[in-house]
């Protein structure tokens, strides 16, 4: 239900404000013409600047609730986009995925949820364990999805600290499509997440 509803919250960006901002851009645009000199140039010209502001910022939004890529490409190359961007904000980590082809082809509810316990994952590795190294994996066989991601990071003692909100909502992701969920870590030696997944949840 959550992730339809962010499907719906989605379509309404692109389509009402997406399309509202590019009127704005165009009208502004227009009006920079006409207006060689002077005041009305000047808020033209701020009103074209304020648009391509939020253009990304919109972008942003979309991508952060409903990954385009996931439903236009496939959950790979939603993985890969996913990484390539945690490259390009954090370079000194070394970011590897290794993704079966035909995880493509795993049912809707199972890509969307294995794509935000990724995301999940990697925003939880960059911010507590200070890695070098992170790895995902995510293998598909007859009759189940094995995801796991792992790092070298600092590491916790696992059985003492107290779940936080990201830890349990990727379990309740798992365990509400029937899978098993693993938090493996320990002070200085990294963590490593796994999941598995029935194909029949999908």
């Amino acid at each position: 239900m959550q992730e339809d509803e962010r499907r719906a919250v989605v379509r309404e960006l692109h389509d009402e404000l997406g399309q509202s901002l590019s009127a704005m851009k165009a009208l502004a645009v227009s009006l920079r013409q006409l207006s060689p000199e002077g005041k009305p140039r000047d808020i033209a010209v701020s009103l074209v600047s304020l648009c391509d502001r939020l253009f990304p910022v919109v972008r942003g939004m979309m991508q952060r609730m409903r990954p385009l890529m996931l439903e236009e490409l496939g959950l790979k190359a939603a993985l890969e986009d996913l990484l390539d961007g945690w490259r390009s904000r954090c370079p000194n980590i070394r970011w590897r995925l290794e993704c079966d082809a035909v995880a493509d082809d795993l049912p809707e509810p199972l890509q969307i949820n294995l794509f935000r316990i990724v995301q999940e994952a990697l925003s939880n590795a960059v911010k507590h364990a200070d890695p070098a190294n992170v790895r995902v994996a995510l293998t598909v066989s007859p009759e189940q999805v094995r995801l796991t991601v792992s790092d070298d990071g600092r590491g916790y003692d696992a059985p003492n600290t107290p779940c936080g909100m990201g830890l349990s909502g990727m379990r309740e992701r798992v365990h509400g499509l029937d899978g098993e969920f693993r938090m493996e870590s320990e002070p200085g030696r990294g963590a490593r997440l796994e999941a598995l997944l029935p194909l029949a949840a999908g």
